[in-house]
């Protein structure tokens, strides 16, 4: 675990934190506050600015892992296809299995009129079991992502 949330009414959560006596599980945990301890109060934690947060920089720290994974592929020689035409390509051979594509490039895509043809694209690619991540343009490994065409895949064998 990354974060731990430590949530409750009152003073039941510094309580808690002065107990746990391991630095590196303290390091991990991010209070929130809530009026009660039923589902209005788990709902209400869901909404908490520190949980967003939380939840937000997971996201960004999983796709920035996912590009760098996609690029390590690239620099090996390996299972990986980037580009429209290459992604296409492996997707209709069943290889794709994490396909990768940014915002930008879906913006782009449906400026130039060709957002059926992504949408085809993504449908098949979850068709063949396919896992398909929309990465985030506004983070280095988006813009990364991004100056490879914006599209590209992790494949489950390698094509020539």
């Amino acid at each position: 675990m990354d974060k731990i949330i430590i949530a409750s009414p009152s003073f039941w959560k510094e309580y808690l934190i002065k107990e746990i006596k391991e630095t590196s599980l303290k390091n991990k945990i991010v209070q929130a506050s809530c009026s009660s301890v039923d589902k209005t109060g788990l709902n209400e934690i869901l909404k908490r600015p520190e949980l967003i947060n939380v939840l937000k920089e997971e996201r960004i720290a999983e796709e920035i892992n996912i590009v760098e994974d996609l690029l390590t592929e690239i620099k090996k020689q390996g299972k990986v296809s980037y580009g429209l035409k290459e992604t296409e390509q492996a997707i209709n051979a069943g290889a794709a299995k994490k396909l990768l594509v940014t915002g930008d490039f879906l913006k782009k895509m449906r400026e130039q009129g060709k957002s059926e043809q992504i949408n085809e694209l993504i449908r098949l690619a979850e068709q063949i079991k396919g896992v398909v991540m929309i990465i985030s343009s506004e983070h280095e490994g988006g813009k990364k992502l991004d100056s490879l065409g914006g599209i590209g895949a992790l494949l489950r064998y390698k094509l020539n």
